[in-house]
C-alpha cells in the first residue's frame, strides 16, 4: 500500500470524513470526492480516473471556440472538468448530475477548481419531460444510481428533461456538440431516443453500454448501437491514445460493460 493509500483508509475509517480533496497533477484539478466511493477512492490514491478514455478524448477530440459540450451523468464533475483543461475554457459544457449529493459535489468541483465553461445542470436526461423516479446506489457506488429500477437503495423524485428540449430552451441553435458524454447507468438508449437533434450537431458520442441492466428492466441493448448508426455514428473501443474499430453489430450483442467512443465525421 503507498502513502496515498495509507491516507485514504486514515480519513475513511479513523477520522470518518464525509469528503477529502484528491490533487489530480496532470490536469491541475482539486477534486472533492466521498472517501467510501469508489471513484473517489481510485482518484485519490492514482490522481486519475478512466485514463484509457481520457486520453482517448485528448488525442482525438479536437475543441474549437463556440463548441457545446454535453456531459450527462456528471457525477462530480471529471469529465467536465477535463475538457475545460484540454479545450482551455473555450467550449460550454453542461453537465448534467440529478442525484442531489452527487450535484452538489459537482457544483462544488466546479467553484473550486475555478472553471466558468461548465453550467451544472440538476436534471436527468430522458425521452420526455417532467420528473422521474432516481434509484440510487449506496455510498460505495455513487455513480451507479439510474433511472432504472435496477438499486434496492432509496428512491427519490428529480426533474426530467430531454437534451433536444434542453437545446431549445437554452437557445444554442446552430453550435455544433463536439462531444456528448453519457453514462446513465443503463438509461442510455431512453436519452438518445430524445436526443435526436442533438445528435445531428454531434462529433463524438462516449456512451457506456450496459447491457446487463437494460435487460434487466425490459429493455432491447441493441437499441443504443441501433440509434447511433442510424445518426451516422461508428463505433470504437477507447485505448488510450488508440481508437479500436468495432463492428455496430458487436456492440448491439455484447454481453458485457463497454465504455464506446462513437464518431461522426463532420465537414470542416
Amino acid at each position: 500500500m503507498n502513502l496515498r493509500g495509507l491516507t485514504h483508509l486514515i480519513h475513511r475509517w479513523i477520522l470518518r470524513a464525509d469528503e477529502i480533496t484528491a490533487p489530480v497533477p496532470e490536469f491541475n484539478l482539486h477534486v472533492r470526492v466521498i472517501p467510501a466511493d469508489g471513484m473517489g477512492r481510485r482518484l485519490y490514491k492514482y490522481r486519475s480516473h478512466e485514463p484509457e478514455i481520457t486520453d482517448a478524448i485528448r488525442a482525438h477530440v479536437r475543441f474549437a471556440p463556440g463548441d457545446v459540450v454535453l456531459d450527462v451523468g456528471a457525477n462530480l464533475g471529471w469529465y467536465s472538468m477535463v475538457v475545460d483543461r484540454l479545450a482551455a475554457g473555450v467550449c460550454r459544457t453542461f453537465a448534467f448530475e440529478p442525484d442531489p449529493r452527487n450535484f452538489a459535489l459537482l457544483s462544488k468541483n466546479i467553484a473550486l477548481n475555478g472553471i466558468t465553461s461548465v453550467t451544472p445542470c440538476n436534471l436527468a436526461v430522458g425521452e420526455g419531460s417532467g420528473t422521474l423516479a432516481l434509484h440510487r446506489h449506496g455510498v460505495k457506488n455513487t455513480g451507479r444510481h439510474s433511472a432504472l429500477p435496477i438499486n434496492n437503495g432509496e428512491t427519490v423524485e428529480v426533474p426530467v428533461t430531454t437534451l433536444d428540449a434542453f437545446w431549445r430552451e437554452r437557445g444554442l441553435g446552430d453550435a455544433p456538440v463536439r462531444l456528448l458524454k453519457m453514462d446513465i447507468e443503463g438509461y442510455e438508449a431512453v436519452a438518445l431516443r430524445g436526443a435526436r437533434q442533438v445528435l445531428t450537431r454531434c462529433e463524438w458520442a462516449l456512451v457506456e453500454h450496459t447491457p446487463a441492466f437494460m435487460r434487466a428492466a425490459g429493455m432491447d441493448p441493441a437499441e443504443t448501437a441501433a440509434i447511433l448508426t442510424a445518426a451516422g455514428f461508428s463505433p470504437f473501443y477507447p485505448r488510450g491514445p488508440r481508437l479500436e474499430p468495432i463492428p455496430a453489430s458487436v456492440i448491439a450483442g455484447a454481453a458485457e460493460q463497454h465504455d464506446v467512443l462513437w464518431h461522426r465525421p463532420v465537414r470542416a
